[in-house]
């Protein structure tokens, strides 16, 4: 089954009218943001920030500048992730709502139902 979110994408238009240096940037934080998301399951700013040899400050700056947030990589490191997450089913839907960061699986079940119009439960049962 395709999970499509029900979200209108503008991301591409917006990479396009950050030129180069604002894609080199998205392209590494967003990168950055899903490491974090995949393993451990807790992404943050610090964290990717870090990682990346900038303060917090200076990468939220810039992702500003590029034309995102960091809230806007997370999210969208979400909906790369829990299409795949949910198709195992070694994996329960409190397995998956730690994976992506969440500490509260109702908390998990809000943003999807927000960003795909059902709730994960109704969409692994269909």
């Amino acid at each position: 089954m395709n999970i499509t979110s029900t979200k209108k994408n503008t991301g591409l238009m917006k990479l396009i009218s950050a030129g180069p240096i604002g894609l080199t940037l998205r392209i590494g934080c967003r990168t950055k943001v899903r490491r974090q998301v995949t393993p451990i399951g807790k992404a943050s700013v610090e964290r990717v920030a870090r990682g990346m040899g900038v303060t917090p400050r200076s990468l939220q700056r810039r992702l500003v500048e590029a034309g995102t947030t960091f809230s806007k990589l997370l999210n969208q490191a979400r909906l790369d992730l829990v299409p795949r997450y949910l198709a195992n089913p070694a994996y329960s839907l409190i397995q998956v709502a730690d994976l992506l960061g969440y500490d509260f699986p109702s908390s998990f079940t809000r943003w999807f139902r927000r960003e795909f119009g059902r709730s994960p439960a109704r969409w692994t049962s269909q």
